[in-house]
């Protein structure tokens, strides 16, 4: 694999070349992400109850094969090629293998929950142990104001616990990051084996992917400065075209024998 310098550097060039379509297709994926926000937040309010967080989540669901569409445009995009454009990552996404695409990309997303659970288990009870010494320590139960310095341990116990929790979950992530992208390249191979290929295809490299991840924080950070702005129209594309760049490195990784 070359560095991640360099492919952060073809990856730019790419997207230079074709800042129109790429910077299109961004906005459009954006878009249907932020209306997915505005259906949650709709129906959570019109039913008051958490079955209008349940039914919006369904519009996400149904669009995970979107990332599949947008991971085939900019291979096509950090390939250079003179075909791109934007109805490829209609094309690519729902038009050909909806339901292997959809199929891949949520066995990705119930892995990655799972892994999760790992960090979100001691969160969770650290924070109801929090709650419990709190309520023992309050005035108006015990009299005085003093906390109990258990609080703080388990306070502080809790946050390193849970960030260390969540390593193999970030790790998990790295390794299946490339499930998009084979999923769009190989329209024959097996959603479950496209999740199995991504892991295999990034053993040995995932440290070097982290540092390419890591990489974009100052770009990430002007996102979030730009309220989205940023992200959409340049940070986006350029991950994604970086990423495309990993996949074009390591797609010679085969599944074990």
């Amino acid at each position: 694999m070359i560095p991640r310098e360099e492919i952060k550097k073809n990856a730019k060039k790419a997207i230079l070349g074709k800042y129109g379509s790429a910077a299109t297709a961004s906005t459009v994926v954006a878009g249907c992400i932020f209306a997915q926000y505005i259906i949650i937040k709709g129906l959570s309010m019109i039913m008051y109850s958490d079955w209008g967080l349940l039914l919006g989540i369904i519009p996400g669901i149904l669009l995970l094969p979107l990332y599949v569409g947008m991971a085939g445009f900019f291979l096509k995009i950090y390939q250079r090629d003179d075909r791109t454009s934007m109805k490829q990552v209609f094309a690519a996404g729902f038009a050909k293998n909806y339901r292997r695409n959809l199929t891949g990309m949520l066995i990705r997303a119930f892995k990655l929950f799972l892994w999760s659970i790992i960090g979100l288990v001691p969160l969770y009870f650290g924070l109801v142990l929090i709650l419990m010494s709190s309520f023992q320590g309050n005035p108006m139960v015990t009299g005085h104001t003093d906390l109990n310095d258990m609080t703080y341990i388990i306070f502080f116990g809790t946050i390193i616990i849970s960030i260390a929790g969540f390593i193999p979950y970030i790790m998990k992530a790295i390794a299946y990051s490339m499930t998009p992208y084979i999923l769009a390249k190989d329209e024959n191979i097996l959603p479950s084996e496209a999740v199995k290929l991504s892991a295999a295809m990034t053993s040995g490299y995932k440290s070097e992917i982290f540092k390419l991840c890591i990489s974009f924080a100052g770009w990430l950070i002007l996102s979030v400065i730009t309220l989205g702005i940023a992200g959409v129209l340049w940070t986006g594309p350029y991950m994604s075209a970086s990423f495309a760049g990993i996949y074009e490195e390591l797609k010679g990784n085969q599944l074990p024998k």
